[in-house]
């Protein structure tokens, strides 16, 4: 194989192929000596599919070809350095239960249970000071377990600032899995994408969090969530406006809470967030139960 090719040969194993950067001349005369291949000028294929990638400014993708040797070096080459995994390695390769990337990407049944990808459902919200992430901060996290029925698993926790700070709360519910790009916490909620847009921003603000464009945006690509919203803009006959949650639920609206909060009215907000969640959930089972029956009604053999 390649590795046996020594420096200074005139002949190059026939299963290694290579490109050569820069011509070399065929020998004019049979008296001329043969010349010899200088090793710094030889390129793998895989080599110039690296600088293809950075020319285009893309990210390099792997693929396997025939010499598993002119991709990566051998096992147990010493003068290569040990590969750090990505980012993504290190999120995804730390959960057990989780589809391939291939699977999180493309299966159209993502969010069916199956035996190789069960998903763990939890109601998720956010109570905030504010709009702006930049200026305001978080109040209380709520997040339940759910099971494949929408039925409650286990209390519903609540984190409220006023007792371990913005920053404790904003680690804890981190730790449970809400920002990793698996399926080991599917939040269900109404109005997800702000109240996540809204932790990923405290979190980068408390160095919890350090994520670039490309891994936010894989972040959003592949992490699977249900959110009530749509089935309000649908319920309120396609309009946004009037489409909140308290139009159609016995709840009262979050506006309430930032003065809750500054007038130190904590257990009125606790009160207030627990309502949400049980006005959340009813529309969200009664919604299901409709649709279905719709579906029911349309889905072709």
């Amino acid at each position: 194989m390649w590795q046996s090719w020594k420096a200074g040969s005139t002949s190059r194993p026939p299963t290694s192929t290579t490109f050569v950067l820069g011509p070399i001349q065929p020998p004019t005369s049979a008296a001329e000596p043969t010349r010899t291949i200088d090793p710094s000028r030889i390129a793998t294929a895989s080599d110039h599919v690296r600088l293809a990638s950075i020319v285009h400014m893309r990210p390099f993708r792997r693929t396997r070809s025939a010499s598993p040797a002119l991709d990566r070096p051998a096992k147990d080459s010493p003068d290569e350095p040990r590969r750090e995994p990505s980012w993504v390695e290190k999120a995804v390769g730390t959960r057990s239960r989780r589809p391939s990337r291939r699977q999180s990407l493309n299966d159209r049944t993502a969010f069916a249970r199956s035996d190789g990808v069960p998903l763990t459902l939890f109601y998720f919200d956010l109570e905030t000071t504010g709009d702006d992430p930049q200026q305001d901060r978080i109040v209380s996290v709520q997040y339940r377990q759910l099971g494949d029925a929408f039925e409650p698993i286990g209390p519903l926790h609540i984190l409220v600032e006023w007792e371990s700070g913005e920053k404790q709360i904003v680690q804890t519910i981190m730790e449970k899995g809400i920002l990793d790009p698996t399926w080991d916490f599917v939040p269900i909620g109404n109005r997800l994408r702000f109240d996540i847009t809204f932790l990923v921003e405290r979190a980068t603000k408390w160095n919890l969090l350090s994520w670039d464009t490309a891994q936010l945006k894989y972040f959003w690509y592949t992490k699977p969530f249900l959110d009530l919203q749509p089935v309000l803009v649908l319920m309120n006959r396609g309009q946004f406006v009037g489409s909140s949650l308290q139009r159609f639920a016995d709840k009262e609206s979050g506006s309430k809470v930032p003065i809750l909060h500054r007038q130190g009215r904590y257990a009125e907000i606790v009160e207030y967030v627990t309502k949400e969640y049980e006005a959340a959930m009813a529309l969200l089972n009664e919604a299901r139960d409709v649709l279905g029956t719709l579906g029911d009604a349309r889905r072709r053999a």
